[in-house]
């Protein structure tokens, strides 16, 4: 049995005895004389000397599919080598069937021979220093194509053959990431004589840049995590501190190592994309910031007592090494230490007005930033703040809100004010401070009495009219008190104290006065007058209105007519209030016609209610103004009684009404009940529904059911008198809208009443 190739189907060389005695129509038998090499025509009557053989070729269009040689590449230079394997698809076009055999002869078989032909092609193209600018075996993978290019063109013109080659390099479907998962180990940092242990993990991944890199050093991966180790240790040990290690591990530190790594890697085809590295030297660093306050106790020269000298320190550590090899101290009690000799050192020549100035600050700062620096921490903040009462005016006085009693031009009459301060003191060395940069500082009493004295001096001036009437308020080019009383006093606290940012508020306080106004003005008051209709000879009847009145305050013109008067108590001061109001209403009302005090007509209460508020009497007896906020006539006598009847009359309708729908309701059900007794009767003598008797009874007993469903909203409505038709005395909604609907509302409303008018 012959053994099969896989280039059989385009190219076999067969046995004389074995051919076929007919061919396929795209076979062709090639006889070759192998001594000779060349092609006959024919097949020789004598082969005595002669090599003949008989090949038989496919000129199908279909493609033969081969795997191909693999081929080792070496260069030249580095002497590095991988391997090409070659698969390929090739067919044979009609009339190149001789040069094929001519080709392929000579080897075992066809398919041996075309192996050696690539081979031989890919080797010419690797060594033809025209296709690599440098190392073959790393631009190999780029020049790939134009060697299947170049295999084809060759195969073409000396085989007769058109092949398609795939050079692939098997290796790069191996090459996959080296896990490194390095446990502890052991490194030095640059600063440090003692080893500190670290951990470190990450993937050393192809670097698709430089695969050809990979693909050559494939062999070599055993040992990748030794070699990350080492360039690790080597950073640390040349280039990180171990304040770095510890502070900037995740951060600079790592970005160091990534770049120092991948640059190892560069020359082996690999990369890292993420390095994870932890040490418990991070989890034992002491903290980056530290905040200590602390107290001091010190005596200055001019002193008998103690002065607290309060310090605020901001401690950032700069060095962790020094911090280490400076035996690590407990910051905290340092710092305290620190302090109280920095402190009780500086200040003990310097005297109460030196530590005011702040003198002695910016000395113990220095000496606490090099103390720091000694022991690897650097002074971020020092607020150095003696305990001092001028010390506390750079932020505000110390000075309360002060309420305080005065007497007026008229000195029976007496104002209270609140007066508020607000500012600071900043400029210690201005010199109308001096006497009071003491440890015993009056300064807050001598504000209060100057306070008293100016305000005092002032209102001697002012008229108890202007403070209760216009204390907000301008008149005739006159600033309003409180403006007033402002702006003096600042002036003057200002020029005496040397006070900055100065904000002076006066408030005025309770006094009997505004208690006595406020409790008329607390709510709105009622009252009851009824007007007798004078104008008809009193042969009409009586209108009761209720007037709902608010007293708003004292008039302009009153003041003195307000403060003239006296009551017992606010109470009877409104029951006098009303007594005139209601004696003032009445006398207005009882002139005017009684068919306009019984209105109904919105036009006319507005009238009314002009009448009524523009009255001056209240004015006059108490100095005040009021208003007059709403105005309602109760009903008359007469027609309270008419209403009566009316209501009478509509009860006795309605009891009228449902009588007669219960007997015409009472009368249907009887006669329903008589037609089902006839209908059962008819059913019984055996007539059909469609006897007209039987048909009438059923019609009649369906119109009852459905008048009685209806029960009792349907009424016998002919029992029921109806009631008298509302009469609309000429009203017109138009007049609502303008009295009480705002511009545009009223014109919309308008447009829609002419609409409906239409």
């Amino acid at each position: 049995m012959s053994q099969s190739y896989p280039l059989d189907p385009l190219i076999r060389r067969i046995d004389r005895r074995l051919l076929p005695e007919r061919f396929g129509p795209e076979e062709h038998l090639v006889i070759f004389d192998a001594r000779a090499r060349k092609v006959l025509a024919k097949e020789p009557l004598l082969s005595l000397g002669r090599d003949v053989r008989y090949f038989l070729v496919s000129t199908r269009q279909a493609s033969v599919e081969c795997g191909g040689p693999v081929c080792k590449v070496k260069s030249p230079g580095t002497r590095s080598s991988c391997e090409i394997e070659v698969s390929y698809e090739v067919r044979c076009e009609r009339g190149s069937e001789a040069q094929l055999v001519t080709a392929l002869h000579d080897a075992e078989n066809p398919g041996v021979a075309l192996d050696g032909f690539i081979s031989d092609c890919v080797q010419q193209f690797v060594s033809d220093p025209a296709n690599a600018r440098g190392d073959i075996c790393l631009e190999l993978l780029e020049l790939l194509p134009r060697a299947e290019a170049y295999i084809t063109q060759r195969a073409r013109q000396e085989v007769g053959v058109t092949l398609r080659p795939t050079l692939r390099l098997p290796l790069i479907e191996k090459l996959a990431p080296i896990t490194v998962r390095a446990s502890s180990f052991q490194v030095r940092v640059r600063d440090y004589d003692r080893e500190v242990e670290i951990k470190l993990r990450t993937d050393l991944e192809v670097d698709n840049a430089n695969t050809m890199q990979a693909l050559l050093h494939y062999h070599q991966i055993t040992g990748a995590e030794d070699r990350v180790k080492k360039v690790v240790r080597k950073v640390l040990s040349e280039e990180i501190s171990l304040h770095g290690l510890c502070y900037e591990l995740g951060a600079s530190v790592r970005n160091r190592l990534m770049e120092a790594i991948n640059e190892a890697l560069r020359q082996e085809g690999r990369v890292i994309t993420y390095l994870e590295i932890e040490s418990p030297e991070v989890a034992g660093r002491p903290a980056e910031l530290e905040e200590i306050e602390h107290l001091v106790e010190c005596g200055i020269r001019d002193y008998e007592g103690k002065i607290l000298v309060r310090h605020r320190l901001q401690l950032t550590i700069s060095d962790l090494g020094r911090f280490r090899r400076a035996a690590a101290p407990d910051l905290r009690q340092w710092a305290e230490r620190k302090l109280d000799t920095v402190t009780r050192s500086v200040l003990f020549e310097l005297t109460y007005l030196d530590l005011l100035l702040d003198r002695g600050r910016a000395e113990i700062k220095e000496w606490m930033e090099r103390e720091s620096e000694a022991i690897g921490y650097r002074v971020k903040q020092l607020l150095t703040l003696p305990a001092l009462d001028p010390l506390e005016w750079k932020d505000a006085l110390p000075l309360d809100p002060y309420a305080g009693t005065y007497v007026t031009k008229n000195s029976r009459i007496e104002v209270r004010l609140n007066i508020v301060v607000k500012g600071k003191i900043t400029n210690l060395s201005d010199d109308r401070l001096q006497r009071y940069l003491t440890p015993n500082s009056k300064i807050a009493d001598d504000m209060r009495a100057a306070i008293r004295h100016e305000i005092q001096a002032l209102m001697h001036t002012v008229d108890p009219e202007r403070f209760y009437m216009r204390f907000d308020f301008f008149r005739d080019g006159e600033l309003p008190l409180r403006q007033e009383i402002e702006e003096h006093l600042g002036r003057f606290l200002t020029e005496r104290f040397a006070i900055e940012e100065i904000v002076v508020l006066a408030k005025p306080l309770e006094t009997e006065i505004t208690r006595r106004l406020a409790a008329l003005q607390e709510q709105p008051h009622e009252l009851k007058v009824t007007s007798f209709p004078l104008r008809s000879g009193g042969r009409r009847e009586e209108v009761e209105y209720t007037i709902f009145f608010k007293v708003e305050g004292v008039h302009e013109n009153g003041w003195h007519t307000f403060l003239s008067q006296r009551f017992g108590s606010a109470k009877e001061e409104l029951e006098a209030i009303k007594k005139i109001l209601c004696e003032d209403a009445r006398t207005a009302l009882d002139t005017i016609p009684s068919e306009v005090l019984q209105y109904t007509d919105i036009k006319i209460l507005k009238q009314l209610l002009a009448i009524l508020n523009h009255s001056d009497k209240i004015v006059q007896a108490f100095g005040f103004f009021i208003s007059i906020i709403s105005m309602r006539r109760e009903p008359t006598p007469g027609e309270s009684a008419e209403q009566a009847l009316l209501k009478e009359d509509i009860e006795i309708n309605q009891r009228t009404a449902l009588a007669a729908a219960e007997m015409s309701a009472e009368a249907r059900l009887n006669e329903l009940r008589m037609l089902e007794d006839k209908r059962q009767e008819l059913e019984k003598l055996d007539h059909e529904e469609d006897d007209s008797m039987l048909g009438e009874v059923i019609r009649r007993i369906a119109a009852l059911h459905t008048e009685l469903l209806a029960y009792p909203s349907k009424q016998d409505k002919q029992h029921v008198t109806a009631l008298p038709a509302a009469a609309d005395g000429g009203f017109d909604l138009r007049d609502y809208q303008r009295e009480f609907l705002p511009a545009s509302e009223t014109k919309r409303l308008g447009d829609w009443s002419s609409e409906g008018e239409s």
